[in-house]
């Protein structure tokens, strides 16, 4: 009865040992997670959201000649992106109520699944023109929708949502 008792103690003694370990192990991952997020916290805001500020005032005239357009409303998307593909269907939505392009880089198949999303809406700019016009924009971040002037100017320019874009119409 003496050897039960004793193998009880020493089965609960290596389970409590056990469960002090875990405990700490369990302690140091919440204070890696701590630190990680007092480093975020302490990040400038999101650059990609300063960039699209930064793209009000700038003039959109490679896209007007690259088009022959004059859109209000212009969706930067790329093909690797999935929320340019999730809010590819509200800018085509939007662009129904003012002249609007689609400026899409990237290749193979999403492309064509992000053409199919915008189909019935704005003008769809394709490869190195699409790519060449990113680029002069000074695009860094996907999906950006702009609002642009009569001349090709931003007026407002936001990621990653279409709300409110055409309600930043100059009155």
């Amino acid at each position: 009865m003496m050897a039960f008792l004793a193998a009880a103690v020493v089965l609960l003694a290596a389970i409590c040992l056990l469960n002090l370990l875990l405990i700490f192990a369990v302690l140091r991952r919440l204070r890696e997670h701590t630190d990680e997020l007092d480093r975020l916290r302490s990040r400038p805001a999101d650059p990609a959201a300063e960039e699209a500020g930064a793209l009000i005032g700038r003039s959109l005239s490679d896209l007007v000649t690259a088009t022959g357009d004059r859109p209000e409303l212009v969706g930067f998307f790329d093909a690797g992106c999935s929320s340019c593909h999730e809010l590819a269907p509200d800018f085509a939505v939007a662009s129904r109520r003012a002249p609007s392009v689609a400026v899409v880089t990237g290749t193979g198949q999403g492309v064509d699944e992000l053409v199919a999303l915008l189909a019935g809406g704005p003008t769809v700019l394709l490869g190195k023109r699409a790519t060449d016009v990113s680029a002069s924009v000074g695009i860094r971040a996907y999906p950006t929708f702009v609002r642009v002037d009569a001349e090709g100017t931003v007026l407002h320019a936001q990621l990653t949502t279409v709300d409110g874009l055409m309600a930043t119409a100059p009155a």
